[in-house]
């Protein structure tokens, strides 16, 4: 049934069939009422125009409409046959949309030449569209051609799939990855969970031919039959796809036959292996275009020799080359080179390479990826001429050993897996022998790679490595030892300049602390240390060169590009603006002076001024190659929500949160103030003529204001809710716009009209941006990216899956390059065509998102840094870190009985923890994805658990099993709190509404509604008083609401807070409330005046985390890292609880490499950059 929702669609519509401009704005006005079904006399009194005039008009409206509908319209039946009509062009534009062809090569081989093949080519069309097999192996030798093969019918055959798709395995994603990216791909759906059971879906709803390359990667080498350590699920991928019924095709391509293959082929069912063989006609096609002289007999006779493997014949055809001038008799009398086999063939051309050759080749199998001969340069050491360097890589070209494309350089695959198996081989020896020499002079993880490179790197090199290691030494002291001599070996070495680096990802590997280890004097080249514990490492006088640290970054608030690419901003939850050089990820510069969280800026047309605008009611203008403040403006009063600036950079336009819009020439320090919104204004966007501006506000209104005449010329409406975001295409035809509700509305410009709405319950929207030809855009919907068509709305492709909440993201100028800032302190570059993460600027502040106490005073918390820690109150000292977690934890809190400690976090799990013994008692199973909330019932014997979803799920801790479930009319759960005495749950929603559930009753109500949904991933203050007759929670602007519950009225509003009020608690016998918000303040209020009576302003950063200790203190964590206990009589912090930071105590001192950026940084967390014994006098 058509909704109203729709009728700016509809409207769209009818101007595709009938003459421009011939609905006049009073009949759209009748049609809108139509719709809703409302008399001639209502319509006329709604828009105030006499009855009888609205008749006529409405009678000259039907015959409009019959005329070109081509049937007889009335009032009566125009809603039933528009509805028939518009639902038949949807149906139509999603069946055409359905037939367009996706063809996704990904990162295929380009098949330059392809020789014979015709009955191999002929069998695949047999078996596909004859005998309908849905699951094809080609097995056959490395360097036979099966890629080759399988490419070939693909392109020769793609117009009879709707899907192709081909992916490699060669860098063995982990199945859900691969499931994930074939789903989205086939799909273009907002299903992102990777399940098997969605691609079957998709492969029985489309003809699809899936082309899986290099399937042996995830095979244990040396073992058939069984998969490699942690892909044993790709078994039963194997299995479901040829057991399971579908219309489409999927080949794999792979040296050794999958275990599932061997037992299901067979007639009766639609799976089939085919061994791909040698190609004579293949092979002789070879020998001829390498010019290779002899008779046809000889040639034969060669290529059997080889099992007329293509790959073989190329290095072979180069030798004969090489040493006998191309003559293949000459070659065949000397029976030197006639071995059995590719990896012979390639022992005997490997030992025949020089040692630049050799470096290269093996560099060439580490980076994975085409290289540069610059990267090559700064690979190597020790170095090599470039002279020589050119000459061997021509060398390596010509005898097939590599290829060349784009100027770059890389290996097939079955070559790059035997020079890294050697590699792998022979450093493992010297490991073991305590000889260094390979394992100081490559790096085997690299940190200047893409990150999806360095994680293959890990996966492939750096594990197979280690698990070597954990087999010969299985005893972990005996593991360390050896370790510890390697590195005795490598401080005595001239030439380990790779080799510590190695050595301490091998640790990172093995998950083994670093503390108080001597790396003085050492080269530390190519490694990470932003994963592992580096406290109290001496890295005195040492070298650094390529090392990966931790940032002094904290949650990322804004993300923008610098108009010229080289360079990106953000700011974070310290008051800071980081200015990053993008080919390198080091920090060039900070703007430091706001006093307030930091929720816009923007970068001036010629990239020369930064402006911002802060909470702290300022807005700045920043000098970026100098990093000074050149203006500062103070809105007295009102807090600047949105900032942009012209051009020319002489006006900056500001959107206030008290409803104007104000136009500042800050060289003269004029002001110009433009009113019309009713609400407070959050986005702004300037038109690319720079006429007009768009302005998004709260009262639910978009505004085009004329610049020139200062007055507002269109007004969009359509959003339900306020609007917090807006992008505007280069040449102004498209806007979007992102409310408060989630939804986001593609607008056209010149018609002012919605053309469609975007986002549901399952998948809400937070922020979106228009890339830089305006043909696509980009949503981020929690950590889900996705792009889509601006025309049609349509899904392109989803990104790979971000590390935490999107709570901003911007373009590169040229559209390539993506980048996100999270919740979780990270700023992530990622590659718009492949999805892949590029680099990732890794922060950390550890911010205190939870605390929990129990009766004997021992206070939990739970952070960003994924650890939960126990401090002794009475002590002030911390008891113990209990390890486990993979994700910011959210949720602490102590079971009634004060023993067993409950923790949720980010990765989705919620965990058990002995108090005492810091033990993992068990890790709960739960049917939501993401956890948001848990709260302990008084009685101890029902958690409650709730996160993304509709339910709030009761777990039972005397049974361990699920007793019942809530159902909610939201999107997203974010807390829960029970009453003292367990009658009533207090649930909170991402959506806004506030309910209670009385659990004897098992009755739920709504008590309020906020206006604006919860945008980020921080939770509202919710509590109960402590005698349960009140309960008090946030709302809107910053104000906390407090409800009597027995007579259901509200006693007032505590004003004060200037940003979100995150946690509050009734304490003094609920005479008092304390109040935290990310505002950086705590405050005390009386409850029955709502007077304030104390502002605490200790901590520096906003306050996230709130607990009741006794009658007379409580405890608040921060984002500035720190746990204080504050006296509530007196109004003062009595306490100060902090952690060690990533780097306590590592000594830099004398370091060479870093820069003072990078020393800085160190230092702010925790390093020693001076001597640290005491000076002669």
């Amino acid at each position: 049934m058509l909704l109203i929702n729709d009728f700016g669609q509809v409207i769209n519509y009818l101007k595709t069939i009938i003459p421009p401009d011939s609905l006049t704005p009073v009949m759209e006005l009748i049609l809108k009422e139509v719709l809703l079904e409302k008399s001639y006399s209502e319509i006329a009194e709604e828009i105030s125009y006499d009855a009888n005039y609205i008749k006529r008009v409405a009678a000259k409206l039907w015959q409009l409409l019959s005329q070109y509908l081509n049937t007889k319209i009335t009032k009566k039946n125009f809603r039933t046959i528009i509805t028939e009509k518009y639902q038949a062009e949807i149906n139509q534009s999603q069946k055409i949309h359905q037939n367009i062809k996706i063809i996704d090569w990904n990162a295929c081989p380009i098949l330059e030449k392809f020789y014979g093949r015709n009955e191999e080519i002929k069998q695949l069309e047999d078996v596909i569209f004859h005998h309908d097999n849905r699951l094809i192996s080609l097995l056959g030798l490395g360097g036979i051609g099966k890629t080759a093969l399988s490419v070939k019918f693909a392109q020769q055959y793609q117009e009879d799939f709707e899907v192709i798709i081909w992916r490699s395995l060669r860098n063995a994603p982990p199945l859900n990855t691969l499931i994930t990216d074939l789903v989205t791909v086939i799909s273009k759906s907002e299903n992102l969970q990777g399940k098997t059971e969605d691609l079957l879906t998709f492969l029985q709803n489309h003809h699809c031919l899936i082309l899986l390359d290099n399937f042996e990667t995830i095979l244990e080498s040396g073992k058939i039959g069984y998969y490699r350590s942690d892909f044993e699920n790709y078994g039963n991928l194997i299995r479901f796809l040829g057991e399971s019924d579908h219309q489409s095709c999927i080949i794999i391509t792979s040296r050794e036959k999958p275990p599932e293959v061997n037992y299901l082929e067979g007639k009766e069912t639609k799976v089939k292996n085919i061994i791909v063989q040698g190609c004579s006609n293949a092979s002789l096609s070879i020998l001829e275009a390498r010019n290779i002289q002899g008779n046809l007999e000889d040639k034969q006779y060669l290529t059997n020799l080889y099992d007329n493997s293509p790959l073989a014949i190329k290095i072979i055809a180069t030798s004969i080359q090489d040493l006998f001038n191309g003559d293949i008799q000459t070659f065949l009398l000397k029976k030197t080179f006639i071995l059995n086999g590719l990896n012979r063939l390639l022992d005997e051309n490997f030992t025949r390479l020089s040692t630049g050759e050799k470096t290269i080749m093996n560099w060439l199998a580490i980076n994975r990826e085409l290289t540069s001969i610059q990267e090559l340069e700064q690979d190597i050491f020790p170095p090599i001429a470039k002279s020589e360097l050119l000459q061997s890589l021509e060398s390596l070209i010509w005898r097939s050993l590599i290829e060349q494309k784009e100027g770059k350089y890389t290996q097939q695959a079955v070559i790059m897996e035997y020079v890294l198996d050697n590699l792998i081989n022979e450093i493992y020896q010297e490991l073991i022998d305590l000889k260094i020499d390979l394992f100081g002079k490559y790096s085997l993880n690299k940190t200047t790679v893409k990150e999806y490179v360095t994680e293959t790197q890990k996966r492939l090199i750096i594990e197979p490595l280690v698990d070597r290691l954990k087999q010969t030494f299985p005893v972990k002291i005996r593991l360390q030892k050896h370790l510890q001599n390697i590195l005795h070996q490598l401080r005595n070495s001239v030439m380990a300049n790779y080799g510590v680096g190695n050595l301490i990802n091998i640790y990172n590997s093995l998950k083994l602390p670093l503390k108080d280890y001597d790396f003085s004097e050492l080269p530390i080249w190519q490694t990470d240390l932003s994963q592992i514990s580096v406290k109290g490492v001496n890295f005195s006088y040492a070298d650094f060169k390529n090392v990966k640290f931790l940032q002094n970054l904290a949650m990322v608030l804004k993300v923008a590009y610098h108009p010229q690419g080289e360079i990106i901003a953000n700011s974070d939850i310290q008051k800071i603006i980081h200015l990053w050089r993008v080919s390198d990820g080091q920090t060039i510069l900070k703007l430091i002076g706001h006093q307030h969280l930091i929720w816009d800026f923007k970068f001036s047309a010629d990239g020369k001024l930064l402006v911002s605008a802060s909470n702290d009611q300022t807005v700045k203008v920043w000098d970026i190659n100098t990093g000074n403040c050149l203006a500062n403006y103070e809105l007295k009063k009102d807090k600047p929500n949105a900032v942009t600036i012209s051009k020319d950079n002489k006006i900056i336009m500001i959107g206030t949160s008290a409803n104007y819009l104000e136009l500042w020439y800050w060289q003269e320090n004029q002001h110009q103030i433009l009113k019309g919104h009713q609400g407070a204004i959050n986005s702004l966007q300037l038109s690319g003529d720079e006429k007009y501006l768009f302005t998004a506000s709260l009262d639910h209104t978009i505004k085009q204001w004329d610049l020139a005449e200062g007055k507002c010329i269109k007004t969009f409406e359509s959003h339900v809710t306020g609007v917090k975001k807006l992008s505007i295409t280069k040449d102004d035809q498209f806007l979007l716009s992102v409310s408060f509700n989630g939804k986001l509305k593609m607008w056209s410009i010149k018609s002012g009209q919605c053309l469609y709405t975007l986002g549901n319950q399952t998948l809400r929207i937070f922020t979106a941006t228009f890339d830089p030809t305006g043909k696509s855009f980009i949503t981020a919907s929690g950590s889900i990216l996705t792009i889509w068509d601006t025309i049609t709305g349509s899904i392109v492709k989803h990104l790979t899956k971000q590390k935490g909440t999107v709570n901003s993201l911007d373009y590169s100028p040229d559209g390539k390059t993506l980048i996100t800032g999270s919740h979780n302190e990270c700023t992530i570059f990622v590659d718009v065509e492949s999805g892949h993460h590029l680099k990732i600027l890794s922060g950390y502040s550890n911010h205190i998102w939870a605390l929990s106490i129990n009766q004997n005073n021992v206070l939990a918390s739970g952070g960003t840094d994924s650890k939960i820690r126990l401090w002794s109150v009475k002590k002030a000292s911390l008891l113990q870190e209990l390890n486990g977690h993979k994700g910011s934890i959210y949720v602490v809190q102590w079971h009634p009985d004060g023993r067993i400690l409950a923790s949720c976090s980010s990765d989705s799990t919620i965990k058990f923890w002995d108090g005492i013994t810091g033990e993992c008692l068990q890790i709960l199973s739960t049917p939501i994805d993401v956890i948001s909330s848990i709260s302990w019932h008084p009685q101890g014997d029902l958690l409650a658990i709730a996160g993304i979803g509709n339910k709030v799920y009761f777990w039972q801790y005397s049974t361990n099993q699920y007793h019942h479930e809530l159902e909610i009319q939201t999107t997203e759960i974010m807390k829960l709190v029970w009453s003292n005495d367990g009658n009533l749950l207090a649930i909170d929603t991402r959506t806004g509404q506030i309910f209670l559930y009385d659990l004897s009753q098992n009755c739920l109500y709504q008590i309020f509604q906020r206006e604006k949904s919860n945008i980020n991933d921080v939770r509202n203050g919710l509590n109960f008083s402590q005698d349960h007759a009140y309960l008090a929670f946030s709302s809107d602007d910053a104000k906390v609401e407090i409800l009597h519950l027995e007579s259901n009225t509200f006693l007032g509003s505590l004003k004060g807070h200037l940003v979100q009020v995150v946690g509050l608690i009734f304490i003094k016998q609920d005479q008092l409330i304390v109040t935290i918000s990310l505002d950086t303040t705590v405050r005390i209020w009386e409850l029955l005046s709502g007077k304030c009576l104390h502002i605490l302003t200790d901590h520096q950063a906003p306050v996230t985390s709130l607990t009741i200790v006794n009658e007379d203190t409580f405890a608040t964590g921060s984002a500035d890292s720190t746990i204080r206990i504050w006296d509530v009589n007196i109004a003062k912090c009595i306490q100060v609880l902090t952690s060690d930071r990533p780097y306590e105590g590592m000594n830099v001192y004398k370091a060479t490499g870093l820069t003072s950026s990078q020393l800085e940084t160190l230092t702010g967390l925790g390093a020693i950059a001076h001597s640290t014994f005491p000076e002669l006098a």
